[in-house]
């Protein structure tokens, strides 16, 4: 574990990270500019307004991607989607051949 200052919408912050130094600062980064962001869309200036509101947006957008992620195939390439949608075809058809093959035994 490192101590480590990172620099959040303009304040300094003495952290202890398990994670890499490189790591911790590219999470650091990514927050700050998640609240500049919501400062510019909101149009406040108030830090704590500004921490909720931007810890509202990344839970938004969590599980926006967690949607997205139990549709999978919205978020690929078309020839990967098509890919995978056949090999679920294919799935489909062999689970119908097992259950024949069952019903002959």
């Amino acid at each position: 574990m490192a101590e480590i200052t990172i620099k959040i919408h303009g304040r300094d912050y003495k952290i202890n990270s398990f994670k890499d130094e490189e790591y911790t600062r590219k999470l650091a980064t990514y927050c700050d500019e998640m609240m500049k962001s919501v400062e510019k869309g909101a149009g406040s200036t108030d830090y704590l307004n500004l921490t909720v509101l931007t810890m509202l947006q990344m839970a938004h957008n969590y599980f926006e991607m967690e949607r997205k992620s139990e549709d999978s195939t919205e978020t690929w390439d078309p020839e990967f989607a098509k890919v995978i949608a056949s090999i679920k075809n294919t799935e489909k058809e062999l689970s119908k051949l097992d259950t024949k093959t069952a019903k002959v035994r």
